[in-house]
């Protein structure tokens, strides 16, 4: 599929005007409800809490507030369920049509990195069996070059012995044998690397996983790995704090009371 040259337009989804514009039901009553929420504000944003009076009007004005804000609650959540329920069908489509090329990707990845494994076993291996090969037929050179050399040094004794030099004769047999130094073995490998393929690239993916927990723990109490490896679980602590009150104890953690002030409608 050429896409290089087309222009992708997106399609703008327009909300009409009847349904959250102006003059709609749901601008109508939410300014109604802005209006009467506005006076509740104006009026609770003027109460200093300094003595009995006061404190009861700060009380007065926050059952009110909380009154509000359901009122608002319950205007908002259904037209957000349904709008939510209109989303809900354009997500799962881009899910099903971006999720089904997301997995053909990964298939693709995972079968091209797979071969490229593969080849390059095969050019490792390929190249093991032609050094292995070389190897062998320097060491069978090498044979063959100190039984030349030990049959030349057999000539020489029998030469000297024959000529009557039994004592020179010896002395040549006892001589060692000192072959040249061996030469580098020089490997072909008959298997070339994969040839690269443009548009493709190889990399290397790296991640971690946790094995011990313990173990992490312990390291980082002697020091031996960063505190940053590990986080605590603040919503567990929290939920423990609340369930346990007086009676939380969790080592390295210690319980909050902060005093708080909640209202009624």
């Amino acid at each position: 599929m050429a896409t290089s040259a087309v222009e992708t337009k997106a399609i703008v989804v327009t909300v009409p005007a009847e349904v959250l514009g102006p003059g709609s039901p749901y601008e109508i009553r939410r300014l109604e409800l802005r209006k009467e929420c506005g006076q509740v504000l104006v009026s609770a944003k003027s109460i200093q809490v300094t003595d009995e009076e006061s404190a009861q009007l700060a009380n007065n004005a926050g059952r009110t507030l909380q009154a509000a804000k359901k009122e608002l609650e319950e205007f908002y959540t259904p037209i957000k369920r349904q709008l939510d329920a209109i989303k809900k069908p354009v997500l799962e489509a881009e899910k099903t049509d971006i999720g089904e090329i997301d997995a053909e990707l990964k298939r693709l990845g995972s079968a091209l990195t797979a071969w490229k494994a593969e080849q390059e076993r095969k050019r490792l291996a390929a190249e093991a069996a032609a050094r292995a090969e070389a190897e062998k037929a320097a060491a069978a050179a090498r044979e063959e070059e100190e039984r030349i050399l030990r049959e030349q040094q057999l000539q020489r004794a029998i030469e000297l012995e024959s000529l009557g030099d039994t004592a020179a004769a010896e002395a040549v047999l006892e001589e060692t044998i000192e072959l040249p130094p061996a030469l580098p073995v020089a490997v072909v490998a008959p298997v070339q690397a994969p040839v690269h393929m443009p548009g493709s690239v190889g990399r290397m993916n790296y991640s971690a996983k946790l094995i011990s927990l313990k173990a992490l723990v312990d390291a980082i109490s002697q020091g031996k790995a960063p505190l940053n490896a590990i986080t605590w679980n603040e919503s567990f602590c929290n939920a423990e704090a609340r369930l346990h009150k007086e009676g939380y104890s969790i080592v390295g953690t210690e319980l909050v009371k902060t005093p708080a002030t909640s209202f009624r409608a």
